[in-house]
């Protein structure tokens, strides 16, 4: 049975084809077509982007050339109880690294904790100044964009009538021209095993359109910072200082105005990117390895006064509606990306052909094999092609000849390899096992491997695994990964499951020397550009891979 006649590669949108018209035009400019046959049984669709969850039930019914826009179970920060839940543990296993989220409490469940806490704190406090006081802000388990929340001071006052989720509020948000703000990330992750994770450099600034008080805890307008409220909000229209008319701006405008008033910001962003990391790496254990699926992310992130990057919250599947010029600008290019990043096709070249035909399943055992065989290395070839030029189109002149100057320099050179940290990556990264069966027998249809991923396509820039050797790259360990003294355990019964603990620390430990090792490049010369920062790092991890920031130009 084929898909189409013309076998070009059909699409669907959530169960009836109604979403976002800004996905339905980017899938459309690729020379897809729209799916029209709406019936449970039907297969004859390739790429099956869905708002909500992917049902259990269709997932097992996946023909091999299908492809969805959720894993199994890949959801569980998305919900804010969860999110508290999973970071209260790695919090208590790794301590101050994952410091990075509000001191929360899931009510009702821990009503008595929170008032214990909240006593306690009064009871330290020195006066009732406004900077002193403890603000609270309560959140809907279930809800979004803004509904529900309230903030207060006294936790006997609170009210809810749902499950809630109860943090401590960031008293002192960054604010430009006196309005708080908040960032819109986006985050890409292909693959959970081995674990592949991308951000967008490009993204969204979310202003609130009153300014910011804690006089008055109830003008939702300065303290809540969703688009979907604020474009409602009276000062929407107004030109507002520093911000301007609208609730919004692109990260490149952020950089722009963070180089003219607080210098280099470089340490900031990688900050934010092991934080994402970070957070990701927290569900681990519940993701099972898959293939032909992946999870995209919108991560919400505040940033206090003193630079220090907070998690607000991780929302499934963020949204893509238009409500500006710039929401089109960043978004549409950002799932042409994505598509391209995770090898979808474009346009009807014959290069990728999804064709669901009933002879060639039925003798998937070798009466095709050839024909796939051959058909599959020119998908590669072709995407190879296409990925290759468009790297060599984006080379960066400026980090080459930094890294020239770097490597030329005697005194610089001694001080790029005092650091331990260094090696204690690489070593970290090499498993005590190998699977090569595993990277092989778990390839994406497409011919995609995320054993070896890309270091970017476009504007999605890998950030894990990112402290890999280019003359070493590793296959994800199938038994414990390195340290000593664990057991090896797993063995191929557990390479296709989830994450063991071992494995789960090998990431976050990976990520802290990262994080350890940024600091030291940034604090050896803060007021260095960003190119200066990013050819120090690539020598240090020993690799070409790109380091992630948002755009400056």
């Amino acid at each position: 049975m084929m898909l189409d006649d013309d076998r070009r590669f059909v699409f669907r949108i959530n169960d009836n084809n109604t979403g976002p018209n800004l996905l339905y035009r980017v899938c459309t400019e690729r020379g897809w077509k729209i799916h029209e046959n709406f019936h449970s049984s039907s297969i004859g669709w390739n790429l099956w982007w869905r708002t909500k969850g992917f049902p259990i039930t269709r997932r097992n019914q996946l023909q091999k050339k299908q492809f969805t826009n959720h894993v199994p179970n890949a959801s569980f920060i998305c919900r804010k109880d969860n999110l508290v839940r999973c970071l209260k543990c790695m919090k208590k296993i790794f301590g101050t690294w994952y410091d990075f989220v509000p001191i929360g409490f899931n009510l009702p469940l821990e009503y008595r904790k929170l008032l214990a806490y909240s006593k306690s704190y009064d009871g330290s406090k020195n006066d009732d100044s406004v900077d002193d006081r403890e603000i609270w802000i309560c959140k809907p388990v279930g809800l979004s964009q803004g509904k529900g929340i309230s903030i207060f001071e006294n936790p006997d006052e609170l009210v809810y009538s749902s499950n809630v989720i109860v943090q401590r509020y960031v008293k002192n948000p960054l604010l430009i021209g006196g309005y708080k703000f908040d960032l819109r990330l986006y985050v890409l992750v292909p693959s959970f095993r081995p674990l592949t994770v991308y951000i967008y450099r490009e993204g969204l600034v979310r202003f609130g359109t009153e300014k910011f008080s804690l006089s008055n805890l109830n003008n939702r307008f300065a303290h809540l910072t969703n688009s979907s409220l604020n474009k409602l909000g009276p000062g929407y229209l107004q030109t507002k200082e520093r911000v301007g008319a609208g609730c919004k701006w692109s990260l490149r405008q952020l950089r722009c105005y963070f180089q003219q008033r607080i210098g280099s910001d470089w340490f900031l962003w990688q900050h934010i990117s092991t934080m994402i990391v970070l957070t990701i790496a927290s569900q681990l254990s519940k993701v099972p390895s898959t293939v032909n699926c992946f999870e995209f992310y919108g991560f919400d992130v505040l940033i206090d006064e003193e630079l220090k990057p907070w998690l607000i919250e991780v929302n499934l599947s963020p949204a893509l509606s238009v409500d500006c010029n710039l929401d089109c600008e960043i978004k549409k290019s950002m799932m042409h990306d994505m598509f391209d990043l995770i090898g979808l096709p474009v346009t009807s070249t014959g290069l990728l052909n999804h064709v669901f035909d009933q002879r060639t399943s039925s003798s998937s055992n070798g009466g095709c094999s050839k024909y796939q065989s051959k058909r599959e290395s020119v998908v590669k070839v072709a995407i190879k092609w296409r990925e290759k030029g468009s790297r060599a189109a984006k080379t960066g002149r400026a980090v080459d000849k930094c890294r020239r100057c770097i490597s030329h320099s005697h005194s610089h050179s001694q001080a790029l390899h005092r650091p331990d940290a260094r090696e204690s990556i690489v070593n970290e990264q090499q498993p005590t096992n190998t699977c090569k069966s595993d990277s092989n027998s778990r390839s994406w249809s497409n011919g995609k491997n995320w054993h070896f991923p890309d270091s970017s396509e476009g504007d999605w820039v890998l950030v894990y695994p990112l402290l890999l050797p280019t003359n070493n790259r590793i296959r994800f360990s199938a038994s414990a990964g390195g340290g000593g003294g664990g057991g090896g355990g797993g063995g191929s019964s557990n390479v296709h499951r989830t994450f063991n603990t071992d494995e789960i620390r090998q990431v976050v430990s990976s990520v802290v020397s990262f994080l350890k090792i940024a600091k030291h490049v940034f604090d050896t010369n803060p007021n260095a550009v960003h190119e200066y920062f990013n050819a120090h790092m690539t020598l240090y991890l020993k690799s070409d891979a790109k380091i992630w920031a948002p755009p400056l130009q």
